[in-house]
């Protein structure tokens, strides 16, 4: 049975790394108060020169076990927190579309979120899901399904800023946090991401395949605490791109717009 990532994070912090570094860090410690120890006694009793002289020497070994210790210490830690970036790395990136996943962007994006209630700034969510993907898997297979996914995730990766935060939530599901921006830059984003899926063939076999995705938009509201709020709005304004058509951007300003028609 294969150990969760997390898991392995946890077991490598809690056991390989503590236990060496603590044997490390013994030896350390116990080697500099041999050498007090030593100093203080070559200093108070031994007036022969020939004794004080093999002394020092001890002494001198005993510095030279403290140094390779302490050097092994520094490099255990070095090596522990690449390791630790490596895992974590491993823990929030999509395996399959090389993208952050759903762990990161709740993460990184709560804070993105909260940030931007503390300064009292813009924020809006991109919920996006591709069209028909269903028929795609169960007519040409998951491989297929698979190199669709990574090229809508390249497209996404390609239109959005350093400071925007993408995740492939699950499935066919993908969640953009646009820092700083308000409804209608949002808009304008998720329509040139929109036109840029939908002209992005795939080949196969020598045939085009064409891809087209709905999103939806919904901005940070004065009542949202957390990223989830504003990530359920923007849902609800995706299940109306869908219902209305699909390939299709739909804000929640204009779900009111809609409602208030009917």
């Amino acid at each position: 049975m294969k150990i969760p990532i997390e898991k392995q994070i946890k077991q490598y912090y809690e056991k390989d790394f503590s236990n060496f570094a603590s044997n490390l860090l013994i030896r350390i410690k116990v080697t500099h108060i041999a050498v007090i120890f030593l100093l203080i006694i070559n200093a108070a009793f031994f007036t022969s020169e020939s004794t004080s002289i093999i002394v020092q020497l001890i002494i001198a070994i005993l510095i030279g076990i403290h140094d390779y210790d302490d050097n092994n210490l520094k490099k255990a830690l070095t090596k522990n927190t690449l390791q630790a970036i490596k895992l974590n790395k491993v823990a929030t990136k999509d395996h399959l579309t090389q993208i952050p996943n759903r762990r990161y962007f709740f993460n990184m994006g709560e804070k993105a979120f909260q940030l931007a209630i503390r300064d009292k700034t813009e924020c809006t969510v991109l919920f996006i899901d591709l069209d028909h993907f269903k028929k795609v898997n169960d007519q040409l297979g998951h491989d297929v399904g698979d190199d669709v996914l990574k090229m809508v995730a390249g497209a996404l990766e390609s239109a959005i800023r350093i400071s925007d935060i993408l995740a492939r939530l699950g499935g066919e599901e993908f969640a953009i946090l646009l820092p700083n921006t308000d409804l209608s830059g949002a808009n304008t984003l998720s329509e040139s991401i929109r036109k840029l899926v939908e002209k992005t063939p795939y080949n196969h076999q020598g045939n085009e395949i064409f891809i087209t995705v709905s999103i939806g938009v919904a901005k940070r509201d004065k009542s949202d605490l957390s990223l989830k709020d504003t990530l359920k709005r923007a849902d609800l304004a995706l299940y109306q791109a869908k219902y209305s058509g699909r390939n299709r951007t739909m804000t929640e300003a204009e779900i009111h717009s809609v409602n208030k028609a009917s």
